[in-house]
């Protein structure tokens, strides 16, 4: 089985360019943490933002629930066709 990991930027994806604490959100850094942490499960990341939480809207959090909600169905169509219970909705 594969965990999928939804980024959506914040504190571990942070740049920091001066001491005054201004930063961009960079590229997600969950696979290299995994990587380093010689992680044996498969996994796939997605970044769905890049955006410090702080700085999230209600239109944000609406994506990111959408997303989840389109890869829990997906995932419960792929169980129940490995189960035999394939509906062809």
């Amino acid at each position: 089985m594969k965990i999928k990991i939804f980024t959506t930027g914040g504190t571990i994806d942070k740049i920091y360019f001066d001491r005054k604490s201004d930063y961009q959100v960079g590229d997600p850094q969950a696979g290299g943490v995994l990587e380093r942490a010689n992680v044996v499960f498969e996994y796939e990341v997605e970044s769905i933002l890049r955006k410090d939480s702080l700085d999230m809207t209600d239109e944000d959090r609406s994506k990111i629930c959408e997303r989840v909600k389109n890869m829990l169905y997906l995932f419960n169509q792929i169980q129940k066709r490995k189960l035999g219970k394939w509906d062809h909705e």
